[in-house]
């Protein structure tokens, strides 16, 4: 395959116990569909604290994406990938190919990610215990107004917003 931003061959390697393909011109990789959901579970690498305070001002730093960004294409498929904010408010602006999921990460991005995750997991005790007592509560009233036939939410909820909060509530429970 070849590198979406430089045109030159990626090279397979063993990142984190995954076989990715990267490019040794521009330190871009190339991930396949799922690979990094692996990558973050293995934790095989850990980061500095200046590489975290690093991170953090690339987050800060982040501008929306724009259609000049847009314009890559798959090393893979060969279509026109997507940019987008990875998990939605990370400001790592990563390129996803619609067709096979395949994801393109630029120098730094791959790290960037894993301390980012990182950072969330060290968070998710604290968080779960300060927002428990009121999921539960939130979680009692719906099961209630389910119970009594109000399955809209007390009335003016959406369909789509119902589906979302019902989601949301079994992640959490």
């Amino acid at each position: 395959m070849q590198c979406p931003r430089c045109n030159a061959q990626l090279k397979e390697i063993l990142y984190e116990g995954v076989s990715i393909d990267t490019c040794e011109k521009c330190e871009g990789e190339w991930l396949d569909s799922g690979e990094i959901i692996a990558i973050n579970k293995a934790r095989e690498k850990t980061f500095s604290d200046g590489e975290k305070n690093k991170m953090t001002g690339a987050q800060k730093a982040a501008k929306p994406v724009t259609r000049s960004q847009a314009s890559l294409q798959c090393p893979h498929c060969k279509v026109p990938m997507t940019s987008l904010n990875y998990s939605y408010s990370t400001g790592i602006i990563v390129d996803r190919c619609p067709s096979c999921n395949g994801l393109w990460l630029d120098k730094d991005e791959l790290e960037n990610i894993q301390i980012v995750i990182e950072e969330w997991d060290k968070k998710t005790p604290e968080l779960n215990k300060k927002f428990q007592p009121i999921l539960a509560k939130i979680k009692a009233d719906y099961q209630q107004k389910s119970e009594e036939g109000l399955n809209e939410l007390a009335a003016g909820s959406s369909p789509v917003m119902d589906s979302v909060i019902k989601a949301i509530l079994y992640q959490l429970f």
